[in-house]
């Protein structure tokens, strides 16, 4: 058994946690051979910081040591968020061991800045972060140097809103009411992700979850999915974050800035709902450069790459992290007219 200090072993559990935000508080099994979660002790000085890679190393020796279990119990990939106080935010990164890979750096608005550390094991990927990083630079590039301010958004937004509508599609939230009257339909779409039908139904059953549609007359041809969650971190403050999570449009309907529609109608949808939100983010498949660009003209800002950190299809695949925080969203509230 492997042995580790007790308060490092209280932040890891054996159960499985759904959902793609994950556990919040521990690092639990996920999905995709994976160890997630969220860690709520706040990074604020040297021994919270000594505590965070203790964490760290903790899981990358229970990923190694259970390379001989069978595949798909086997985690190959961990990946750990947690939240650094800003006036200790550089003697943090000076005191995160060199063994921990930052992944992502998030820049709050609320004294805080949130960091993704991760690691894959040799089973799942041979390539460094830097490779991978490197591989992908041009398309960063070319793709963030056309990143819009809110005005830009939101005349874009009108300009394909109009477009969509003369090409007979809408995009709106689906509501309780219509969730029932769409359930096989949504139930069939979320199976693309690999979701079974108990995965799918804890996903709409969910009141914290937002599902956006995207309509051809009476058909429902894309939806995407926002979770949301209250994260408490251990000095009692509130951090309220939102996750643009699966997304798909059937192929036949594909080429019409569908995504860039549904997505955009669910960060309107979470800043209405809660105008005090802190973060709004993403985490992207890099080999989808048409969701990097309607990142980037939402105005969603560059983070970082987590290398190989979900499976689409059967194969892993790098994302890119993508966020707007409170300032973002508040001139996003200003130009859309979101009282």
């Amino acid at each position: 058994m492997l042995q580790v200090q007790e308060d490092v072993r209280g932040y890891y559990s054996d159960r499985y946690a759904s959902g793609s935000i994950g556990a919040v508080g521990h690092i639990a099994p996920a999905s995709a051979n994976r160890l997630k979660g969220f860690i709520t002790r706040v990074i604020r000085d040297s021994e919270s910081t000594s505590l965070f890679n203790d964490i760290v190393q903790s899981g990358i020796s229970r990923m190694n040591q259970s390379q001989g279990d069978s595949v798909s119990k086997c985690p190959t990939r961990l990946s750990v968020r947690a939240i650094v106080e800003k006036e200790f935010g550089d003697n943090a990164r000076d005191c995160i061991s060199k063994a921990v890979n930052i992944e992502a750096n998030i820049a709050l608005n609320c004294g805080y800045d949130l960091i993704y550390a991760g690691s894959n094991s040799n089973g799942r990927s041979t390539r460094s972060y830097d490779e991978i990083a490197n591989a992908y630079s041009q398309v960063i590039q070319d793709t963030w140097c056309n990143m819009k301010d809110a005005h830009a958004f939101k005349l874009f937004f009108d300009m394909e809103t109009a477009q969509a509508k003369a090409n007979g599609y809408v995009v709106n939230e689906i509501s309780a009411s219509n969730v029932l009257h769409e359930y096989q339909r949504i139930i069939s779409l979320l199976a693309i992700f690999g979701y079974d039908s108990s995965e799918s139904d804890s996903i709409i059953q969910n009141q914290d979850n937002l599902i956006v549609g995207a309509y051809k007359g009476d058909d429902l041809i894309g939806l995407g999915v926002a979770e949301r969650r209250r994260i408490t971190l251990d000095n009692g403050e509130d951090i309220h974050v939102a996750e643009l999570t699966d997304a798909f449009v059937i192929p036949e309907h594909r080429g019409n800035n569908m995504y860039f529609l549904i997505s955009t109608h669910e960060i309107l949808n979470l800043i209405r709902d809660n105008n005090q939100i802190d973060l709004i983010y993403g985490e992207s498949n890099l080999d989808e450069v048409a969701v990097l660009k309607s990142a980037a003209r939402q105005g969603r800002r560059f983070a970082g790459i987590l290398p190989e950190h979900a499976i689409i299809g059967n194969s892993a695949k790098s994302l890119a992290v993508t966020y707007l925080n409170k300032e973002d969203t508040l001139k996003i509230s200003n130009h859309f007219g979101i009282q």
